[in-house]
């Protein structure tokens, strides 16, 4: 079997405090496929959890064990609560493989900021409103969605000249106005 490092530790928020009972994500960077003796291992994504003093480690069922078992590499790690989420870097390299552990502050690189998903998703819903709010419905003061403005042009009948109508996003051309000189 290919060697792992269980990683062990506390997870701290920005703030110093432990992020407790947050939802943690673990994903390879680099998805590939290692071999020990005749078996072939592919890294995987791991789910997990932090527990009430902010420990990482995975729930099977009701039953949390402290830690989480990696192969040497880089991965992604995100620990999630409420509408928070604090990103980083595990780095597990060959000699935690070979002592069996590693601390996690030890495999953690420093930390971005924490992402406010909740400005994510507010984002991600004003540009649903720009794009489809219905006809007549400022997205702000003054100003409209495209819907309401794709709306407006296919009703207006402008006139694009004589013997030319704008009918939709169409321009056509009126043969029975136009006359023979």
């Amino acid at each position: 079997m290919l060697g792992t490092a269980t990683i062990t530790g506390i997870f701290y928020g920005t703030d110093g405090a432990p992020v407790t009972e947050a939802d943690v994500s673990i994903v390879p960077k680099q998805k590939y496929v290692a071999s020990s003796g005749d078996a072939a291992w592919v890294t995987r994504a791991v789910t997990g959890r932090t527990d009430a003093t902010g420990a990482i480690g995975v729930l099977d069922g009701a039953a949390f064990t402290g830690g989480v078992a990696l192969a040497a590499g880089q991965y992604e790690m995100s620990v999630s609560k409420d509408d928070v989420s604090h990103n980083g870097v595990l780095t597990v390299d060959q000699d935690m493989v070979a002592a069996g552990s590693a601390d996690l502050q030890t495999a953690l690189g420093p930390a971005p900021p924490p992402i406010l998903v909740s400005a994510a998703q507010a984002a991600r819903d004003k540009a649903r409103e720009w794009a489809s709010s219905p006809e007549d419905v400022e997205v702000e003061p003054g100003l409209f969605s495209a819907r309401h403005y794709a709306a407006k042009a296919s009703t207006s009948g402008l006139s694009a000249g004589p013997g030319f109508k704008i009918v939709g996003a169409e321009l056509r051309h009126d043969i029975s106005t136009l006359s023979r000189g």
